[in-house]
């Protein structure tokens, strides 16, 4: 049998003796439960700190992602095909293409699909492509042209 390590010895000492040996109600007492409430309180706030947090706060949406959707909605940008599969609301083909943190911010990016980009560009493969088709070719739709309001769309990016 392999001798007790000075280690192991204080964590038996810590885990069994120790408490007993200490005064029921005394300062030492109150702090070792105080830090022992607060150890336990800040694992649970750990391990269920994305559930307390609101899951669809803009937030969580990296920043290239909500870029891409706000120019799809402003400038009618094409996207990814993986936000092309949201706006297009075939969830199970976005999280098939969806990397590890897109997979964890899918409510927020849904919630910001459907509470900042326009209603009529989004819902279903045939709406994605009617507003993508309506971008300006001209001033490929920023709605400037040769520093000035593109004539086409009137400044607008779109037809």
């Amino acid at each position: 049998m392999s001798e007790q390590t000075e280690t192991d010895r204080l964590a038996k000492w810590f885990a069994d003796e120790w408490p007993e040996a200490v005064i029921e109600g005394s300062p030492v007492d109150n702090a070792i439960r105080v830090m022992t409430e607060f150890k336990m309180m800040k694992q649970i706030a750990k391990s269920f700190g994305a559930v307390i947090d609101d899951p669809t706060t803009p937030d969580h949406i990296r920043p290239n992602i909500r870029e891409a959707l706000d120019n799809y909605g402003k400038n009618r940008y094409p996207t990814g095909d993986f936000l092309r599969l949201v706006l297009s609301n075939d969830l199970a083909g976005a999280y098939g293409k969806a990397d590890h943190h897109n997979i964890q911010t899918m409510p927020a990016i849904v919630s910001y699909v459907y509470n900042h980009i326009p209603s009529p560009s989004w819902g279903n493969p045939d709406k994605v492509r009617q507003w993508l088709a309506g971008r300006c070719n001209q001033c490929n739709g920023t709605g400037d042209k040769d520093g000035g309001v593109c004539p086409d769309c009137k400044g607008m990016g779109h037809k």
